[in-house]
């Protein structure tokens, strides 16, 4: 089994994730959203108190609020992997230009080390984390899968009773929809929702009062 942790980071209030195996303390991070200094402080604090080896950072899309914190965590932990989808580099490149559009500031992240595919192997001990391909919200997203838990990490993607908007960049709703029935909805009904903004919920409750499905 693995563990998570989610804080609440940024002006945007994005679910940052921390996952890690109880066994090995082989750990990674989610869409880390830390912008302001303590928020930064707060997220260091608790990787380093629980003796956690930061082995990747996983970022499911690249718009700036599922981002800020990249630069501060790959100083931090430079022997952690950097990983995200090639569709979303270019995201990452312009995020500084994000930030303007809402008077916010941007450390630069660095580029990936690794590009994310559905091949992409990640492990933290011996439990395997599942990159399942879910565009429609950007170009590039990615949802997280971890079965051994049945709890899937959506980003942006799918909402308690609500979806990503597809109205910023690289943003498509019949694309969006079709990866939550292709993708999401395919899952075991019990699997536990983790997004990027808000609270858990199930494939089960979303198939059942989900709007926009």
């Amino acid at each position: 089994m693995l563990i998570y942790k989610k804080f609440v980071f940024n002006p945007f209030s994005e679910n940052t994730f921390v996952l890690w195996d109880k066994t090995t303390f082989e750990a990674l991070v989610i869409d880390p959203g830390c912008y302001s200094g303590e928020e930064e402080s707060e997220l260091e604090r608790f990787l380093i108190q629980n003796k956690l080896n930061l082995k990747y950072i996983l970022n499911t899309h690249c718009h700036l609020d599922h981002v800020f914190g990249n630069a501060f965590l790959k100083a931090k932990f430079n022997s952690a992997k950097l990983i995200l989808a090639e569709e979303e580099v270019t995201l990452l490149k312009g995020a500084d230009k994000q930030s303007e559009m809402f008077g916010l500031t941007f450390n630069t992240s660095p580029l990936p080390d690794e590009i994310l595919t559905e091949q992409t192997e990640i492990f933290l001990g011996k439990m395997k984390v599942v990159p399942l391909f879910t565009p429609g919200h950007t170009l590039g997203e990615y949802s997280f899968l971890v079965e051994t838990n049945n709890i899937c990490f959506t980003g942006d993607v799918l909402f308690c009773e609500s979806i990503g908007r597809t109205d910023l960049w690289g943003g498509n709703q019949a694309i969006l929809i079709e990866s939550i029935r292709g993708k999401l909805f395919n899952l075991p009904d019990e699997t536990v929702i983790l997004p990027g903004h808000g609270e858990e919920t199930t494939i089960s409750h979303e198939k059942k009062y989900n709007p926009f499905m």
